[in-house]
C-alpha cells in the first residue's frame, strides 16, 4: 500500500493521529489507478494538451516551472494548478484534472495532496520525500488539527486558522493580527494540545492571570474531548502557595508538555525558562506583553534558544540598516553638489556594508545551526507603540508585528443639533437603547470646566437617572478602570464616560464588538493651535507638524500649500517612528534659541551633526524640524491674515481667550478612533454602530462640525453620509447641509444594531458555524506588480500591516473587507521569451506555434536582463533570477483559499498575471483575476468583492504573446542587421582645461557616413552630451571647436556603414578609420575605439537609425521578388519557378550553359577572390560584375557587393539578366 510509505514519512509523535486519515483515504489508490491507465510518452502528453486546447486560448511552455524537477511544463498543466510536468507525471492531463477534482470532493484538500503523493511515488520516486515535506505533510497536519477541533467542539477550522496551521507546520514563525472572534486563542490552545501530544514542548505566554486560567482550561478540554495525552502546567499569581511550589518544581525539571504563564513570570524566571528547549512559543495579546521598553522581546527570544549576544547582534544589524540608508541618501546629496566630503562618507558607507554582511552571515549561521523554537505573536489590534526591539524579530525570524487599521467603519454618523448638556446626553442614550454606550467628552471645550470634570458630572447625572454609568479618565485607579470595562463587557455597566483623548484607554484600547453599540460626543472633537506660540511649542515636533498641516489647508496658493504639507509630512513620518525619536529630537534642539534653530534649515546635516554633537541621521531630522519652525514662524507672523483665511475656509474657527488666539480645527483622528469602538471587525464581519455628535447652533461650532464632515469625506469617501437630529441643518453660507433623520428611522437603526450584536454573541459563543460567517473566514493572496503598491494596499486596511520577509521580496498582511489578505508583488515581469530552441524561442507543436518562456533575472555586474540562466552571457557575472521570489509566492499560494491576480489592467499586466498563474505550481486554491484602477480603499474594496473576480483574459494574453513573438521574429533579426550597419566610434583626448581649441579629422572609407558626432560626459556628471557640428573637407570630416567645460574630453560618432566596409557585429576593422587630432594647434595622439552598436534594438530605435529602417522598408516595397527552387544535379544547375503563374525569364527555366556553371562553381569554392581567364569568363567580360586586372578577371566591387549581400544564387540571377528585380 503506497499510503503506508506516507505514514513512514510522518514525524514521530504524530503518526497515531495520521493513521485514521490515511485509512479514510484508502480509496485514493483506486482513483490513482484510473490515472495510471492513461500513461503515455511525455511528448505525446504535451502534444495532446496543446492540440486539445481551444485556438482562442493562449498556450506556452514555461521553463523552471515543474515543482518536482524544476524543468519546463506546458501552460495547460500549470493553469490547471497541477504544477508537475509531463516527464514527472506522463499521464493524460484531462483525466488527472478530473480525478483530482473527485479526490477533493471525497476528502478535501488532504485528498488531493495524498492522490498526488501516490502518483509522484509511482513516477518520480526519487523526489517523493521532498514532495511529501513541502506539499503533503502541511495538509496532513492541518487535517489532524481540523479533526481534533471537530471532535472537541463539533466545528471545523476557520479558513484563517487553516492558514496559520499550514504556516506553522512549515516551520515558520509569524505574527497573527486578526480581529476579535477569529479564534486566535482557540487555535493557539488547539495546536498547543496537538504539539504537546506529539511530545513537543510548548510555552504559552499571556498577559493576565485570567487568561492563564482560560487557556489552561481550554487546552485540557481539547485534550480530554479529543483523547490527547497532554501534560499541562500553569502558573499565575492567584494560585495557592503549595500549588505554586509544585508547579515550579515541574517547570524546573521540565516535567510538562505545555507551560502557561503571564509575562511577569517570564520577567522573573527567564534564566530557568531558557534551559527548557521549547519547540513552540505562543504569545497571546502581544501588545500587552511588549508594552514599555520592549525588553520582553529579548526574553522571549532567549527562551526560543538565542544567546543575548546574538540578540544584540540582530539589534545592531537593524540599527546598521537604518544607518546604511541614511548614509546612502547623504552620499547622493554630497555627490550631486560635488562636495569633497563625499569620499569620506563613501568610505564610511563601505564600512557599514561590510559590518552588515558580517552580521548577516553570523545570523544566517545561527539560524541554520541552532534548533530555535517557532514563535507566534497574536494580537487583535496591534495597538501597542512599535518597539525598536521588535526589529530583532524581523532580523532573526523574518516577520514583523503589525497594527490594525481604524478606517473600517460601518457607522451611521448623526449630528444632534442641541446645546451639550447632561439632559441632552440622557435623551440620546435612551433613544439608542441605553446599553452599550460610550460617551466621549472632547478636550478644550468652550467654558471654564475641564473635560475630566464634565466626565464625572455626566456619569453622576446618568446614575441618578437610573442608567448604570462609570467614569474613566487619567485619574481613575487602574483597578476601578478594569472593573468598569469588565462590567461593560458583561452587560452590568450600561455606559462608559471618558475623555476624547487621542491616547485614551477607551479611545484606543477598547475592542468589545459584542458590547459597544453607540457613541455620543459631548461636542465636536477638536484641536487648538495657538496662533501666538511659545518657544517650547515651536520646539515640539508634534505641535509644528500639526500646525503646518492645518494651516496649509487654509492657503489658496498651491505652491505654498504644497511646500508646507511636504515639511509637515516629513515631520509626521519622523514622529510616527516612536516616542524615542521624538524625545531625542527635542533633547537635541532644547538648548538652541529659535533664531539659531531656524538657521539650521539651510545648513548641511554634516555641519549640524558637528555643531550639536549628534549623528548625521538625527541631524537630518533636526534640519527638517528647523525648516518646519521657519515656515510656521513666517506664516504666524501675520495673525490678522491667518484669521482672514480661517473666515474664508468655513471649516475652522478662531477662538480668542484673553490675549491669546487659537485656531480651532476638527480632530478627525480622535473622532475616527473613538467612534470606531462601536464598529469592530470580528469573525462575522464589521459590526454596525451609531455615532451622535452634540453641536449647538453656533456658527463657530458649526464651522468645526463642517470641517469634521469635510475631512471625513475627503479621507474615507463620500459613502459616509451624515444626518442630523431632530431637525435638518441648512447653513448654505458655510456649505453645511444635512438631512433630518426621523424617530422611525432612528428606531430602525437601533434594531439593526441589536441584531448585529446578537450575531456577534453567537459567533463568540460558538453557536454560529464558520461557513455562516460568509467571506470573512476566507484567506486571500493578492498578487500585484509593484512592491510600493503592495504596501499601500495593505496600509489602506491597517495602519501598520504585518510584514513577512520572503526570499526575494516582502509580503504584507491585513484584515480587509472580510478577507484575511496577504499582498505580494512580482516586481514587474517574471518571465520572458527564450532565444532557443525553436524559431527564436517559439516551438512548433501539433500544427501550432507555442512560445517558450523562462524565469527572468538581472546580472549583478552589468545589469543586463537575462532569461533562464544563472550566468550572464554578456559579462559572465552572476545573475539574480526571480526564482526565489516565485518560490516564495508558491509558498504563500499554498496557504490561501483564493488567489487574486491584481496586476495592471492592460495587456502587459494581463500577461504578467498569466505568467504568475503558471508559476504558482501545485496549489489547492482557486485562482481569479481582479482589476482596480485606483489605489484607494474604495477601489481595492471593489476589487476584493467576489462579483469582481473573473478569469484571466485570454484575448489580452494572446495579444501580448503575439506582440512579443513578432518583436522577437522581426525586431530581433532586424536588430542584428542594425548592429552590422551602425558602428560606434569613440575618441578620447584625455584631460584638457576649459578654453582649449580642438580639431579632429576623420578619414573613413567611401560609402560610410558620419550621422552623429558629439561630446560625451561622465555618467555621474549633471551635464548632458552635446552635439558638435561636423564639416566635410575633401575626403575628410572635420570638427573645430573650443571647449567651455574642462576635464576628460571624449567624443563619440555614429557611423552608418550600409555596405559593411568596417566589418559586422562579429568583428570590426578599426584600421580603416584614421583619426587625427590637435589641441591648441599641437598634434595629439587620441585613444580611438571602434565597435558595433550592439545596444541598438529594433524595438526602440531613434534617428538616424529610424531613417535607415524607413529607407530599407521603402526599397523593399519597390523591389519585385521571384520564388524559385534551385536543383543541383551532378553536372548542372537548374532553376525552376515555385509558382507557375510567375513570369520567370526563360533563361532561368532552361539549362544554364557550361561556362556559367564553371564560373559559379569556382566562386562558390574559392570565394570572391577567384580568378578567371578571358575564355572562362566568356560573355560576362562585358558586364559590370567582373573587372580585368593584370590580364586576369575577378569579381568587381559591384560583383563582390552582390555576392556578399545575395550569395551565389543572387549572383546567378544577375548573370541571367534579372538584376534589380
Amino acid at each position: 500500500m503506497v499510503l503506508k510509505r506516507a505514514a513512514d514519512m510522518v514525524p514521530k509523535g504524530f503518526r497515531d493521529l495520521v493513521e485514521p486519515i490515511l485509512d479514510d483515504c484508502a480509496d485514493l489508490e483506486e482513483l490513482a489507478d484510473r490515472v495510471v491507465e492513461t500513461e503515455m510518452e511525455p511528448d505525446e502528453v504535451r502534444r495532446r494538451d496543446v492540440g486539445n486546447t481551444d485556438s482562442n486560448e493562449p498556450v506556452a511552455i514555461f521553463g523552471s516551472s515543474c515543482v518536482l524537477c524544476g524543468g519546463d511544463c506546458s501552460s495547460v498543466r500549470l493553469t490547471s494548478r497541477i504544477g508537475i510536468c509531463e516527464r514527472c507525471l506522463p499521464v493524460d492531463t484531462e483525466t488527472l484534472r478530473e480525478v483530482l477534482k473527485e479526490a477533493r470532493k471525497r476528502h478535501g484538500y488532504v485528498g488531493e495532496a495524498l492522490l498526488m503523493f501516490i502518483l509522484v511515488e509511482r513516477y518520480s520516486p526519487d523526489r517523493v520525500e521532498e514532495f511529501f515535506r513541502r506539499y503533503v505533510w502541511p495538509e496532513l497536519f492541518t487535517e489532524i488539527v481540523d479533526r481534533v477541533f471537530d471532535r472537541a467542539t463539533g466545528f471545523r477550522l476557520y479558513s484563517a486558522q487553516r492558514v496559520w496551521t499550514r504556516r506553522l507546520v512549515k516551520g515558520c514563525s509569524f505574527s497573527i493580527l486578526a480581529p476579535t472572534g477569529t479564534g486566535k486563542t482557540s487555535w493557539g490552545s488547539l495546536v498547543a494540545a496537538v504539539f504537546g501530544h506529539a511530545g513537543r514542548r510548548v510555552y504559552y505566554l499571556v498577559p493576565t492571570t485570567t487568561l492563564v486560567r482560560q487557556v489552561e482550561n481550554r487546552i485540557k478540554g481539547f485534550a480530554r474531548d479529543a483523547e490527547l495525552d497532554v501534560d499541562v502546567v500553569a502558573y499565575h499569581a492567584a494560585m495557592p502557595t503549595q500549588a505554586k511550589r509544585e508547579a515550579l518544581e515541574r517547570i524546573s525539571s521540565g516535567d510538562f508538555d505545555v507551560l502557561i504563564t503571564t509575562a511577569q513570570f517570564l520577567v522573573h524566571r527567564v534564566e530557568d525558562l531558557e534551559k527548557l528547549n521549547f519547540d513552540l512559543i505562543l504569545v497571546d495579546d502581544v501588545d500587552a506583553i511588549i508594552r514599555g521598553t520592549g525588553r520582553n522581546v529579548d526574553r522571549v527570544l532567549r527562551v526560543a534558544g538565542l544567546e543575548q549576544e546574538e540578540i544584540d547582534s540582530a539589534y545592531r544589524l537593524a540599527t546598521l540598516r537604518r544607518r546604511y540608508y541614511s548614509l546612502r541618501d547623504w552620499l547622493r546629496s554630497l555627490e550631486d553638489r560635488g562636495d569633497k566630503r563625499a569620499e569620506r562618507v563613501r568610505e564610511e558607507l563601505r564600512e557599514v556594508e561590510r559590518e552588515i554582511e558580517e552580521l548577516e552571515e553570523l545570523l544566517k549561521r545561527v539560524k541554520k545551526e541552532r534548533d530555535l523554537a517557532r514563535i507566534v505573536f497574536m494580537s487583535a489590534t496591534g495597538a501597542a507603540a512599535p518597539s525598536r526591539r521588535l526589529a530583532v524579530v524581523r532580523e532573526l525570524f523574518d516577520f514583523e508585528v503589525g497594527a490594525g487599521g481604524e478606517g473600517l467603519r460601518n457607522i451611521q454618523d448623526i449630528a444632534v443639533i442641541s446645546e451639550p448638556s447632561p439632559e441632552a446626553v440622557e435623551r440620546i442614550v435612551r433613544k439608542a437603547g441605553v446599553k452599550g454606550g460610550l460617551i466621549f467628552v472632547p478636550q478644550r471645550l468652550p467654558g471654564e470646566k475641564k473635560a475630566r470634570e464634565i466626565v464625572e458630572e455626566l456619569a453622576e447625572h446618568l446614575r441618578s437617572s437610573g442608567i448604570e454609568a462609570r467614569a474613566i479618565h487619567a485619574g481613575t485607579p487602574a483597578e476601578e478602570r478594569e472593573e468598569a470595562i469588565d462590567g461593560f463587557s458583561e452587560g452590568d455597566v450600561d455606559v462608559l464616560v471618558a475623555v476624547a483623548s487621542p491616547y485614551g484607554v477607551i479611545v484606543r484600547g477598547l475592542d468589545l464588538p459584542q458590547a459597544a453599540r453607540y457613541a455620543v460626543f459631548y461636542g465636536v472633537p477638536r484641536q487648538r493651535i495657538r496662533l501666538t506660540p511659545r518657544e517650547e511649542d515651536l520646539k515640539d515636533p508634534t505641535y509644528v507638524a500639526s500646525a503646518l498641516s492645518n494651516l496649509a489647508r487654509l492657503l489658496d496658493d498651491r505652491r505654498a500649500r504644497s511646500r508646507l504639507e511636504g515639511v509637515a509630512g516629513r515631520l509626521w513620518r519622523i514622529i510616527r517612528r516612536g516616542t524615542w525619536i521624538r524625545e531625542r529630537l527635542e533633547e537635541a534642539v532644547e538648548p538652541l534659541s529659535l533664531n539659531t534653530l531656524m538657521k539650521l534649515a539651510k545648513r548641511d546635516p554634516e555641519d549640524i551633526a558637528e555643531q550639536l554633537d549628534v549623528d548625521r541621521w538625527l541631524a537630518r531630522h533636526v534640519q527638517t524640524l528647523a525648516e518646519g519652525v521657519r515656515e510656521l514662524t513666517r506664516l504666524l507672523g501675520d495673525p490678522d491674515r491667518v484669521k482672514a483665511l480661517a473666515e474664508e475656509a468655513t471649516t475652522v474657527a478662531v477662538y480668542e481667550e484673553g490675549e491669546e488666539a487659537y485656531l480651532e480645527v476638527p480632530d478627525l483622528r480622535t473622532y475616527i478612533q473613538a467612534s470606531g469602538r462601536v464598529s469592530r471587525l470580528f469573525a462575522g464581519g464589521v459590526t454596525f454602530g451609531l455615532s451622535f455628535v452634540l453641536c449647538p447652533e453656533d456658527e463657530r461650532e458649526l464651522r468645526t462640525l463642517n470641517g469634521l464632515i469635510r475631512r471625513m469625506s475627503y479621507t474615507y469617501g463620500s459613502e459616509f453620509e451624515w444626518r442630523s437630529y431632530p431637525k435638518s441643518l441648512d447653513m448654505k453660507e458655510i456649505g453645511l447641509e444635512l438631512k433630518e433623520i426621523s424617530d422611525e428611522e432612528l428606531e430602525e437603526l437601533v434594531r439593526k444594531v441589536d441584531e448585529d450584536r446578537e450575531r456577534v454573541r453567537k459567533v463568540l459563543a460558538g453557536e454560529l458555524k464558520p461557513e455562516e460567517t460568509g467571506r470573512l473566514a476566507r484567506s486571500a493572496l493578492m498578487i500585484v506588480e509593484s512592491p510600493n503598491k503592495a504596501r499601500m494596499i495593505a496600509s489602506l486596511f491597517s495602519q501598520r500591516p504585518s510584514r513577512r520577509r520572503l526570499n526575494g521580496g516582502v509580503a504584507y498582511e491585513a484584515a480587509a473587507d472580510g478577507l484575511h489578505l496577504t499582498v505580494v508583488a512580482t516586481q514587474g515581469h517574471v518571465a520572458d521569451l527564450v532565444e532557443e530552441p525553436g524559431v527564436h524561442g517559439v516551438l512548433r507543436i501539433d500544427e501550432r506555434w507555442v512560445p517558450m518562456y523562462d524565469v527572468l533575472g538581472r546580472c549583478s555586474e552589468c545589469g543586463e536582463q537575462v532569461v533562464g540562466s544563472e550566468e550572464c552571457p554578456n559579462c559572465g557575472g552572476e545573475v539574480e533570477l526571480k526564482t526565489p521570489l516565485l518560490e516564495s509566492i508558491r509558498e504563500l499560494a499554498s496557504e490561501a483559499d483564493v488567489i487574486l491576480i491584481g496586476t495592471d489592467p492592460d495587456t502587459e499586466g494581463e500577461k504578467i498575471g498569466w505568467d504568475v498563474f503558471n508559476y504558482l505550481g501545485w496549489t489547492t486554491a482557486q485562482v481569479y483575476r481582479t482589476e482596480f484602477h485606483e489605489v484607494t480603499r474604495r477601489g481595492i474594496s471593489e476589487a476584493l468583492k467576489e462579483e469582481s473576480w473573473k478569469n484571466v483574459d485570454a484575448g489580452r494574453v494572446s495579444a501580448q504573446i503575439l506582440r512579443r513573438v513578432a518583436d522577437r521574429w522581426i525586431g530581433f533579426s532586424l536588430s542584428q542587421d542594425l548592429w552590422d550597419v551602425f558602428k560606434h566610434l569613440e575618441i578620447k583626448l584625455g584631460e584638457l582645461p576649459s578654453g582649449s581649441r580642438i580639431e579632429v579629422r576623420l578619414d573613413i572609407p567611401s560609402g560610410v557616413e558620419v550621422v552623429d558626432f558629439r561630446r560625451t560626459f561622465d555618467e555621474d556628471s549633471s551635464v548632458r552630451s552635446r552635439s558638435v557640428r561636423l564639416r566635410r573637407e575633401g575626403d575628410e570630416y572635420v570638427v573645430r571647436t573650443r571647449i567651455s567645460r574642462g576635464g576628460d574630453v571624449t567624443y563619440t560618432a555614429t557611423l552608418l556603414d550600409p555596405n559593411r566596409k568596417l566589418g559586422d557585429r562579429n568583428g570590426v576593422r578599426p584600421e580603416l578609420v584614421r583619426v587625427r587630432a590637435s589641441v591648441n594647434g599641437e598634434p595629439v595622439d587620441p585613444n580611438v575605439k571602434l565597435e558595433p552598436m550592439t545596444w541598438l534594438s529594433a524595438g526602440r530605435v531613434q534617428t538616424p537609425v529610424l531613417g535607415w529602417i524607413i529607407d530599407r522598408a521603402r526599397e523593399y516595397r519597390e523591389t519585385e521578388f521571384y520564388a524559385c527552387r534551385a536543383e543541383v544535379p551532378a553536372d548542372d544547375v537548374t532553376i525552376r519557378a515555385l509558382i507557375e503563374e510567375l513570369k520567370v525569364p526563360r533563361a532561368l527555366t532552361e539549362k544554364l550553359d557550361e561556362a556559367t556553371i564553371r564560373v559559379l562553381s569556382k566562386i562558390a569554392e574559392e570565394g570572391p577572390d577567384a580568378e578567371f581567364s578571358e575564355e572562362e569568363v566568356g560573355r560576362f567580360t562585358e558586364t559590370e560584375l567582373f573587372e580585368r586586372k593584370d590580364g586576369r578577371y575577378r569579381l568587381s566591387e559591384e560583383g563582390r557587393k552582390v555576392l556578399e549581400s545575395e550569395g551565389v544564387i543572387g549572383l546567378m540571377l544577375h548573370l541571367a539578366g534579372v538584376s534589380g528585380r
